[in-house]
């Protein structure tokens, strides 16, 4: 492998790195807000808590 390859190749497995830290959040995220559904804490408050949008929070509800 030479060094242009090389620089390709740890590219793009610190952007694939990257991503699985994004979605591994995202999806702490969303059992953090399903759990705050499952407790009774209103949307507006776990919007706020997790930082999700409105209609995504809302999209958990309506699947409990």
């Amino acid at each position: 492998m030479n060094i242009h390859d090389q620089d390709i190749y740890l590219k793009a497995k610190n952007e694939g790195i990257a991503q699985g830290i994004s979605q591994g959040e995202y999806q702490a995220k969303v059992e953090t807000a399903k759990n705050f559904l499952k407790m009774g804490l209103p949307i507006d408050k776990i919007v706020q808590g997790t930082g999700l949008s409105i209609e995504v929070v809302s999209q958990f509800k309506n699947q409990t």
